[in-house]
């Protein structure tokens, strides 16, 4: 192979990396954004910190933080190097380190993979925060099905391989960006009836406030105790509120979540309370999977989906409004992320940020976004009744025992199992340091029976591993 390309290792590299991929025919028609390498790196490191390092001008390494690395080496670094006509033609050239290695035919399936997922989707825009965040979702299944090692023969042996892959042209240029939001209204759209639930909620009464302070504000920080609706409401507000005046093709609303079942949860519930599939006007995007159309005008993220957004769309031209939740949350990707907005800000005039936050300690924000028109809203929130109920009384309703363990007259303790019938033995039996599983699950057999409440059952546990074992 370097005979072919007269020693010219990096030519080599690039003739093998086509020939893994499956292309043929050459890519020197492409074109190449010089800065496109360098600027995607800057935002990389302050997202991942000590995980990215910058090695040499055209090489960087980031350590994997796999969804799952249950059957993954420890340690795994991603090493990818700049190729030439950088975003355009081939993606960045990949090594793969870990300890202990890899098998050979395993990278080079993780490489394949990810290599012809860069090729179809990410080209003409930064590849490499995609790349590692697509490769962090799916080196668990490549690693446990890497598929046949036939498949991977032509590599090895320096004959070409054949992939089924759909036809694929070069770019000749990189692909169109996103139009900018035209504020020209059109014909309003007719105000919907709204269900009484949500007039029910708190947040309700503070509809007119909410939209006049967020038109009159470029950032609004709304402050509500958890309950009064303002992660459901508050962005169907600004929605319907832009709809009614004809702006449907202008506003496109992105709220974010610090979790990934907050995002999800909420899209389904707003979707229902509109009568709506998720993906139709309302969406989520969490990583990994995305459920959004072009008619989606509000969609419900995770921090992380927006940050990669900033890689790809740093002005957030098509962005109409960015909703940060649960702000008070403070979290190194959620403060980079304010970071991001308050220069944002600055370059565009027709974008607003707002702030919802569960606690009323809003002059932190207020000052750091101090130097644009800050509007404030506070939502109170609402009380319920809240029945006290101890544990007497619950071994008493469910007849629990826990086992107790007969002590021999020896002094040492019987294997066998005895039940005693007394609350105050079974009171001083319970051990408030352990989980009692079998009394959780008699409580709820109880409340399932004789309550006549349909609602759910809320049951808080000390950690993940505890989910496992009930």
């Amino acid at each position: 192979m370097l005979l072919d390309v007269n020693g010219d290792e990096f030519k080599a590299a690039e003739v093998l990396l086509r020939q893994l991929l499956g292309l043929e025919g050459s890519n020197d028609e492409t074109t190449e954004e010089n800065n496109v390498w360098v600027e995607e790196q800057e935002p990389i490191k302050e997202i991942l910190s000590d995980r990215f390092i910058v090695v040499d001008a055209s090489t960087c390494r980031l350590l994997l933080s796999p969804a799952d690395s249950s059957n993954l080496p420890k340690n795994i670094t991603l090493e990818f190097r700049k190729p030439s006509h950088y975003p355009t033609g081939l993606p960045p050239h990949m090594v793969v380190l870990s300890e202990p290695k890899l098998p050979a035919h395993v990278r080079l399936s993780l490489l394949r993979q990810a290599g012809m997922y860069a090729w179809e989707s990410l080209r003409g825009m930064g590849m490499i925060y995609g790349l590692s965040d697509w490769i962090e979702d799916n080196i668990g299944r490549i690693v446990s099905h890497p598929g046949q090692l036939s498949d991977l023969d032509g590599i090895t042996s320096g004959e070409p391989i054949q992939i089924q892959t759909p036809a694929i042209t070069v770019l000749k240029k990189p692909p169109r960006k996103a139009k900018g939001i035209d504020w020209t209204p059109g014909v309003g759209s007719a105000e919907k009836p709204v269900p009484e639930f949500r007039k029910a909620l708190p947040a309700w009464k503070h509809r007119d406030e909410v939209v006049r302070i967020t038109r009159q504000n470029r950032v609004t920080v709304v402050t509500g105790e958890t309950g009064s609706g303002k992660s459901t409401q508050i962005p169907q507000f600004l929605l319907d509120d832009h709809l009614y005046r004809g702006l449907s093709d202008a506003v496109n609303i992105v709220c974010t979540q610090p979790r990934r079942i907050s995002a999800i949860g909420l899209a389904e519930r707003v979707s229902d309370e509109r009568t709506e599939k998720v993906g139709a006007t309302i969406g989520y995007s969490i990583r990994g999977e995305t459920k959004s159309s072009r008619d989606t005008k509000l969609q419900f993220v995770t921090t992380g989906v927006l940050l990669r957004r900033f890689l790809d769309n740093p002005d957030l031209i098509d962005i109409s409004h960015v909703i940060v939740d649960e702000v008070h949350e403070r979290t190194v990707d959620g403060d980079f992320l304010l970071l991001l907005l308050k220069q944002l800000l600055s370059r565009r005039s027709d974008f607003s940020v707002i702030l919802m936050s569960a606690t009323v300690e809003a002059e932190t924000f207020v000052n750091y976004f101090s130097d644009f028109s800050v509007g404030r809203v506070h939502v109170e929130g609402r009380t319920f009744p809240v029945q006290d109920v101890y544990l007497e009384s619950i071994l008493r309703f469910t007849g629990y025992r826990p086992p107790m363990r007969k002590v021999r007259k020896d002094g040492g303790e019987d294997d066998s199992e005895e039940y005693d019938q007394g609350i105050g033995n079974a009171l001083r039996v319970l051990n408030e340091g352990l989980l009692d599983y079998e009394l959780i699950a008699k409580t709820v057999r109880h409340l399932c029976a004789n309550d006549d409440d349909n609602g759910g059952i809320l049951i808080f546990l000390p950690g993940k591993w505890c989910f496992k074992v009930s």
